[in-house]
């Protein structure tokens, strides 16, 4: 199904984080999904819900969120970028994690301007919340081992690179100018991140009165949508359209039409085959064009971002209430997700306003008190 029609479907067991871009002497913000890093870190982290969780919101905590700032009088010393109690990052230090950062997730670095500018800054306030997460875990006796980096390491080597394996592997390093001790370093930070969010949402418990309260709030969102199998064909005109629309009324058959006059490459070899989608997932006007038909009409000309539109209806597969014993285990999941993004929320808001956190003025992030908006919301 083409992007230019279908809006990515929301799915809660994944998670699409992004790394804002910029640093000194930039142009304007860039972004990075690093939705595939997440995947892998689960997996290599055993799947384990809570984990994946903490992976998800501290890779957007990590490339986002703000930290108390302490304006003093005392310059920093050279080089440095940012001072945590008493632990200094360095301008090395933290060109070392952009470049691990580079090899395990592929950010892309700006080139310059404000782009390159809002970058570095915001991956100094990167750099802060790891050495906070570092303390809140050695506080509570959190350990992780050099064998369980090395299990993680070996993981990723495998899945990422089959068929070269480890030479692969330090091959790719030295291209993106990182090397194994800085992987190993950021994997560790990930896991030390999955531990400690494991330990301060270990509380966390939902009830079968919440799901069932949860239910009667969200019945009409977690019934299942109606669904529609499409066949589309996209020009660059109204009066192209126009046009199609009078050779498919006329009885000429869809495919060879699409193959003919279509400008979508991905769907016109299919004869215009779009694939099945519920209205949610499609561009709004051509979802409401597409459902106010019934099952063999046609619809359009429609006009989107990608041109100008004309579909038929292929088949019609009716929506379904919500029942409360097929849901009721997913979305007690799901409520315990919430619960432990909120706890997890409200554990680093107290650990930021309690830090002492001083930046260099050309590091100083925008917005160095706050916490990103998307972490209550982050999903694993």
């Amino acid at each position: 199904m083409p992007d230019n029609l279908v809006d990515e479907p929301t799915i809660e067991d994944d998670t699409t984080d992004v790394v804002p871009a910029g640093g000194p002497n930039g142009d304007s913000a860039e972004t990075v999904t690093v939705r595939g890093a997440l995947a892998s870190l689960r997996e290599r982290l055993g799947g384990r819900p809570r984990a994946s969780l903490a992976l998800a919101v501290v890779v957007a905590l990590s490339l986002a969120a703000g930290t108390a700032f302490l304006i003093r009088d005392r310059a920093l010393p050279a080089g440095t970028v940012a001072e945590v109690g008493d632990t200094t990052i360095t301008v090395k230090e933290l060109d070392q994690r952009i470049d691990a950062l580079k090899a395990l997730y592929g950010l892309d670095q700006p080139s310059g301007g404000k782009a390159l500018d809002t970058f570095r800054r915001d991956a100094a306030k990167s750099a802060v919340v790891s050495v906070l997460i570092e303390k809140a875990a050695a506080d509570r006796d959190i350990v992780v081992t050099d064998k369980q980096v090395d299990t993680i390491l070996a993981k990723l080597i495998k899945d990422r690179y089959p068929d070269g394996g480890q030479r692969a592997f330090v091959e790719a390093l030295g291209v993106m100018g990182a090397n194994e001790a800085q992987v190993r370093d950021e994997l560790h930070q990930q896991a030390v991140v999955a531990h400690l969010f494991d330990d301060v949402t270990a509380d966390v418990e939902v009830t079968d009165e919440d799901v069932a309260d949860a239910f009667d709030d969200r019945e009409e969102s977690l019934a299942t949508p109606e669904r529609r199998s499409l066949l589309n064909i996209v020009v660059e005109t109204r009066s192209d359209a126009q046009a199609v629309l009078g050779l498919l009324r006329k009885g000429q058959p869809f495919g060879s039409v699409a193959r003919t006059y279509s400008i979508d490459s991905a769907t016109s070899a299919e004869g215009g085959r779009l694939g099945v989608a519920s209205q949610a997932e499609l561009d709004d006007a051509y979802g409401k064009a597409a459902f106010a038909v019934p099952s063999g009409a046609l619809f359009g000309p429609v006009k989107t971002s990608t041109g100008w539109h004309v579909g038929r209806v292929e088949k019609v597969t009716p929506g379904a209430p919500a029942v409360y014993a097929d849901v009721q285990v997913k979305l007690k999941r799901s409520l315990v997700t919430e619960g432990a993004v909120a706890e997890w929320r409200a554990f680093l808001e107290d650990l930021l306003d309690d830090a002492d956190v001083r930046y260099n003025a050309d590091y100083r992030p925008d917005s160095p008190t706050s916490l990103p908006t998307d972490v209550q919301g982050a999903q694993p």
